[in-house]
């Protein structure tokens, strides 16, 4: 076992190279699949599937766990969770205990509480986040089991590396204006005002990275990289942003309705433990460009962007004609940068009322009232700074959860039993894997997941459907009796 080297308190780089076992560890997947749930499950906090009888004898060729935090203290306002380094032993005492697994990836997901008992709801891929009160959310460590290539080695072992951005004090100041008279004359009054917040600046993701690898090339991982995330973390809540220093570990957060929120980015790092390779990474933003501008005379038009089909089979093309080693892909949401805003008078006169960029260097957003309202989804490819003689020819398969009752949808499980189901069909290589959400009214009858951009509204509730995306390598064919299994599915490949 690798030794953990010596922390600087002015590194926010979190080093999680020793392993703890917990004192009790979750129940095997044989004892998981016995048809009946295992009395200790709920106290370990180990979200396997709940369909087990559903469960075939042989290993599916996919799977996964989710690894929950325990509840350490609660109050009618808070609560006290254990940190994510906990999860990742909890899951290595698992892996002991099941050599016959081997990980394929691992990520973290936010899981919504009930903010009365902080009972966490795991299986659900369909949750509601009010605009007024609070919204209670930990952090969940999801593991992807596939069945081990060759049964007679050692079981897997993770670790992972957590990376902050520094940051400064700054003042950001915020404009607002309202225009009252007759629009049509081009006469009338303009009201302008500016308020000043207290915030942070901190570092762009090229600095963040340039500056982990620095560290990687001093004292490599004892293993070979699996999967770069991106993940979101909660800095602040008010208009009194203060310095401090986040805990990257931190498994429990709660969000305000109509309340100034501040969030920073940071990367996880997930790795197999193994001999060092010495790996240094590269991120590699597809970014929505506009497909359609408004007319000039409008005023509350917003501009037509490319869909994430069209990113993924960019990414695709990238991977391949410059030979890149990817590790992952990961969809994040980025802010729209909204540029020179005129009165409206002035938009009248045909100017253009405002103009677009997609912000994706950014390591920190706000959700603030009437404030980068305006979002979009970015595919992210993580990869590791050597080349790949054969790059893979790269696909992907979207599957969402069906709807089956207003506001019900199917269970993960459910939607996991259909992309095994079509696995085994396909015999498909997996590549990655990547579980996220979009914005979807339960009135909406229209399928959003193909859209790279949203608006934010911090006056109305939102609710979030989750979407699993499975990347393959390599070509396959697909039965007709697959490609009607289920009308949820979606299939691209890059040619």
């Amino acid at each position: 076992m690798a030794s953990s080297p010596e922390k600087s308190k002015e590194d926010l780089i979190n080093w999680e190279f020793d392993y703890h076992p917990p004192p009790n560890a979750p129940p095997s997947y044989l004892e998981a699949i016995g048809g009946t749930m295992p009395s200790n499950l709920q106290d370990i906090q180990v979200a396997w599937p709940t369909n087990y009888e559903a469960l075939p004898v042989k290993m599916p060729n996919l799977t996964y766990a989710d690894f929950l935090p325990i509840c350490l203290k609660k109050t009618e306002s808070n609560a006290v969770f254990e940190n994510f380094d906990v999860l990742i032993s909890r899951a290595n005492e698992w892996l002991r205990k099941n050599p016959d697994y081997q990980v394929k990836t691992c990520e973290t997901l936010e899981r919504k509480l009930d903010t009365k008992t902080y009972i966490a709801e795991t299986e659900s891929t369909y949750y509601h986040e009010p605009a007024f009160g609070k919204c209670s959310f930990i952090k969940v460590l999801r593991v992807w089991f596939c069945p081990r290539e060759f049964p007679n080695s050692k079981p897997d072992q993770i670790g992972c590396v957590n990376v902050l951005p520094n940051g400064k004090e700054k003042v950001l100041e915020v404009f607002s204006s309202t225009f009252s008279g007759n629009i049509s004359g081009r006469t009338g009054m303009k009201s302008t005002w500016t308020f000043k917040i207290p915030c942070m600046e901190f570092e762009t993701q090229r600095q963040v990275i340039d500056r982990l690898n620095e560290k990687l090339t001093e004292s490599p991982l004892p293993g070979r990289i699996i999967n770069v995330e991106t993940s979101n973390l909660k800095y602040a809540e008010g208009y009194n942003f203060k310095i401090s220093k986040p805990n990257a570990n931190d498994t429990y957060y709660y969000s305000t309705g109509c309340t100034a929120n501040m969030f920073i980015s940071m990367f996880r790092v997930f790795y197999l433990y193994g001999s060092p390779v010495k790996e240094t990474i590269g991120i590699e933003d597809f970014v929505p460009e506009i497909t359609k501008r408004p007319l000039d005379h409008s005023l509350t038009g917003l501009p037509r962007w490319e869909p994430q089909s069209q990113l993924l089979e960019r990414a695709g093309h990238w991977i391949q004609d410059n030979k890149i080693n990817a590790v992952s892909i990961q969809t994040i949401d980025c802010d729209i940068e909204q540029h020179n805003q005129v009165v409206p008078s002035d938009a009248l006169m045909g100017k253009h009322r405002e103009k677009w960029s997609v912000d994706s260097q950014s390591m920190y957003h706000l959700n603030v009232m009437e404030i980068k309202p305006y979002r979009a989804r970015v595919v992210r490819v993580a990869y590791i700074n050597s080349s790949c003689l054969e790059p893979p020819k790269l696909s992907w398969n979207q599957f969402l959860p069906v709807k089956i009752g207003y506001k019900v949808f199917e269970t993960t499980y459910q939607t996991v039993e259909r992309v095994i189901a079509w696995l085994n069909a396909t015999g498909a290589q997996i590549f990655a894997i990547e579980t996220y959400s979009i914005e979807q009214g339960p009135e909406s009858k229209i399928d959003h997941s193909d859209e790279s951009t949203y608006t934010i509204s911090m006056v109305s509730g939102k609710y979030w459907k989750t979407i699993i995306r499975v990347y393959f390598a390599g070509d396959y064919k697909v039965p007709v009796q697959v490609s009607q299994m289920s009308r949820t599915e979606k299939v691209c490949t890059v040619t």
